[in-house]
Order: structure tokens, then sequence, then C-alpha cells
């Protein structure tokens, strides 16, 4: 028997004829398989596969290659002659593409619809729950059971819930939206009105400072008016003899003439340096006076407040006061006190307010090196007003200090002072004894020298003064009783 070289798994029927090694119906004939499909251009006539059948029998010997297996899908046909593009219509195609790329690409800068979907849904169930509670409270208002009215709160707690929640993430979805809208404002607004010049910043800033320079002067200037109109006019109509109406507001109204000088000024003038300048002395005398009578005035204050008179009227017109604020919307007016303190906070307020106005001042503002000068000129008044007051405060402490008697000193005395004073006294032993090192400043010595001397010269001179004012006194009424002994 001829053996067939030819094997293939498809020979086989079932796992029996693998295991065996033969088939049992060789007689079977099997399936014609499928050729391929023939190529493009290529004619049926000129394919070299034709269906075969194969048998068991009589082995396809004369075949040099194996038969051909079915392809997992056809072949593409080729298209027709009328649907070939031409290059023109290839090049047409692409730059479509293109512009719709860049149209994407802009768009990419716009919100995303997704987002716009969420934020119209929230805002829906925003209204939802918003008209919920509305009809809930309405339950409320009603007449309910107890049951009935617990549900009704907690459904009202939920609703409050849910509508921060939502508040809450709609608010984050809007800034989401915010910032995807972002980079198309940034592409359509020019590089030049998104960054502002830093010179153009500082501009703004000078002219905000300006502002609240002006501003807080006219505030200012207003208080003490009505610190003049409402409560020392009626204290000088009022006529009480006991009352120094000078001593206790100074001369505020020299510094409400000043303050509306300085206001007129700055409002007409373009730069603020040049106006400060020129009006530093008279800044620095007006309010030298005030700021020196200061604490003598809260001291005679709180005296005068004892006598109910002048508390009564006092309180009546703080009331008046206190209602005209409170219409205006400020209510930290409390006693007359905060009044008089103003003055004093106002001069030390302008170093502050110049300083300001100078870091927003740019280098090349033609009021940048006036500004820089008055800035120092209001600091150096500041500085002397202060060394006024200093200088006066010692003369009253050592006048005080001399003018006490022995019972009041030793009054004064206290473990403190006992402490201080054996330091003082031990140190001084130390040094005359040569234990410890003297220390000493001729020039401090000779100026203490000279101090002592001019004491001593003063208190003479107010001595000699008091014994000529009584022998002035004593002579005008010896001539006043012989000129009515006369008539």
């Amino acid at each position: 028997d001829n053996v067939a070289r030819h094997f293939s798994i498809l020979d086989f029927n079932c796992e029996r004829d693998i295991v065996c090694g033969t088939v049992e119906n060789t007689s079977q004939t099997r399936k014609v398989l499928r050729p391929p499909p023939p190529r493009p251009g290529v004619p049926i006539s000129a394919s070299t596969h034709v269906p075969v059948r194969l048998s068991s029998s009589i082995p396809p010997v004369s075949q040099s290659s194996p038969p051909s297996m079915r392809p997992s899908r056809p072949a593409p046909l080729p298209p027709p002659g009328s649907q070939r593009k031409s290059p023109a219509a290839v090049k047409q195609q692409l730059g479509s593409r293109e512009r719709q790329g860049n149209t994407v690409e802009a768009g990419r800068t716009s919100p995303c619809p997704f987002l716009l979907n969420r934020i119209q849904e929230l805002e829906q169930e925003l209204d939802f729950y918003r008209k919920t509670h509305t009809e809930l409270s309405d339950t409320l208002e009603q007449s309910q059971d107890e049951a009935g009215r617990a549900e009704t709160l907690e459904n009202v707690d939920l609703c409050d819930c849910k509508i921060s929640s939502l508040c809450l993430e709609l608010q984050e979805l809007k800034e989401m939206t915010l910032l995807t809208s972002q980079p198309t404002s940034l592409e359509s607004v020019p590089p030049a009105a998104t960054t502002p010049n830093p010179e153009q910043r500082m501009l703004e800033k000078r002219a905000k400072v300006i502002a609240e320079l002006l501003q807080t002067e006219q505030d200012y200037i207003r208080d003490l008016e009505m610190c003049v109109q409402k409560v020392l006019v009626p204290l000088q109509e009022a006529q009480m003899p006991h009352v120094d109406c000078e001593l206790v507001f100074g001369n505020i109204c020299g510094v409400i003439a000043f303050s509306k000088k300085l206001l007129s000024s700055l409002e007409a003038a373009d730069a603020i340096g040049p106006v400060f300048l020129e009006l530093r002395a008279e800044l620095e005398a007006v309010y030298k006076v005030y700021c020196q009578n200061h604490d003598e005035a809260i001291a005679l204050l709180e005296a005068y407040e004892k006598d109910e008179r002048v508390q009564r009227l006092l309180l009546e017109s703080l009331e008046i006061l206190r209602s005209l604020y409170t219409e205006w919307g400020c209510t930290n007016y409390i006693d007359l006190g905060s009044f008089l303190i103003k003055p004093v906070q106002r001069v030390m307020r302008y170093p502050l307010l110049l300083m300001e106005l100078l870091s927003a001042t740019p280098e090349s503002h033609p009021d940048r090196a006036p500004l820089a000068t008055a800035v120092l000129a209001v600091k150096e008044i500041n500085g002397n007003l202060n060394e006024y007051k200093r200088r006066k405060d010692l003369v009253l402490k050592y006048r005080k200090t001399d003018d006490d008697s022995l019972i009041e000193k030793i009054s004064k005395l206290n473990f403190h002072s006992i402490i201080k004073k054996s330091n003082r006294v031990s140190s001084h032993l130390k040094h005359l004894t040569g234990f410890a090192p003297q220390l000493k400043d001729e020039a401090f010595e000779e100026t203490e020298k000279n101090f002592r001397m001019q004491q001593r010269l003063i208190k003479s001179f107010i001595r000699d003064l008091s014994l000529y004012l009584q022998h002035v006194r004593e002579s005008a009424s010896v001539k006043v009783t012989a000129a009515l002994s006369m008539w």
C-alpha cells in the first residue's frame, strides 16, 4: 500500500481516531476549503488556489505545498475609481483637521461643559431645598403635636445641612470654572493690561494714603468742633466761677484753626511734602502749648467732675454728643477725656502717615525729596514736644518736692525708696573711703553747679517778688483808705 506522506490534523474526526492513529470513515468526504479572495489587480483565472477535495485514500502527492488555511477575515476590496482622492483633496482634508485642532485648543480655555451642567444641577437642588425649608418653616408656625413638631425640626435641620453643603460645592465649582476660563482672558487681554507697572501700583497706593490723610483730618476737625460747640460753649455760658475753661481746653481753638489751614493747603496742593515743610513752625508752636498743658487739664477735669453741678452739665453735653455720633455710626466716644486727647494723638500720627506716603511714592516722583524732608521734620517736632513735656514734668517734680513738708516727705517713704537711698549712701561712702573708684564727669558737675545756682537765684527772685506784691497791695489799701476818709 502506498503510504500517504501528507499528514494533517484535519484528517481525524474525533479523539479516538487520534489515539488509534487511523480514521474510521475514510470514505467520508471532507468539506471543501474556501479559497481566499483574489488580490486586487489579479484576475480570477490567474489565481493558483482551486478547490480541492481531500481523501484519505488518494493522498495529494502531486501538490508541492500544503493546502491553504481559512483566513480570519476576508481581504478588503480595492476602492472604486470614483472614491479615490487626489493629492489636493488630501491636503484640503489635512488643513481642515488642523483648523479643527486649533478650535479644540481654543475651546480648552473655556469652562468644561460638565462643570456648567453640574452647576445648573446644584442651583436647581438649592432652589428645591430652599423652597422645602420655607414650607417647613411655615409648618412650624402652625399648631402641631410634639412628635410632628420634632419631625419637622429634624427635617429643617436636614435642609439646612444640605443647603450649606450644596452652597460650598457650588462655590468650589464656580472657582474651578473661573480657573478654567482664566487662560482665555489672559490670551485675549494684552500682557500690559494684566501685569500693571510697579510704579503704577505705587501711585495707586499713594492716592489711597493721601485720601486717608485728608479724610482723617476732616474727621479730626469735626470732633474738635463738636467738643467746642457742645461742651466748651455750654460751660462758658453757665458762668461757673471756679471752672477754668481755658486751662481745661487749652488752645483747642488755635488747634482747630491750624488744622483747617493744613487741610485746605493739602487739598489745593499737588504735593504733600512742601505743605508740611511750610507749616512746620506753626505746627510745632500750636501743639507745643496744647501738649504741655494736657496733663494738667486732665487732672483739673477730674477735680471739676467731683462738683455735682459741673458733672451734671458735662453729662448732659456728652449725652448730646453720644446721640449725634450714634446717628453718624460712631460709638467710641465715652467721656470728655477722649476728645481732649485727640490733638496729642493726631500730632503723633503725622509721622506715620507721611512715612507710609513716602513708601508709596516712586523715586522719580517730584514729591519724593520734599516728602522725605517733611518726615524728618515732623519726627523732630514730635521729639521736641516730648522734650518740652519731660522738662516741665521734671520742674514740677522738683517744685513739688521742695514745697512738701517734713511729714509729707516721711509719708512718701517706702521699702523701695529706703533701699534706693541706702544704696546711694553706701556707694557715696565707698567713693569717699577709696574702696570703689570714683567716676568724675566734669561737664556734668559744671552743669549741675550752674543748675543749683540758677535754682537758688529763682527762689530768691520769687521770694522778693512775693514781698514786693505784698507791699504793693498794702500801699494800695492804705491809699484807698485815705481816699475814702477824705470824702
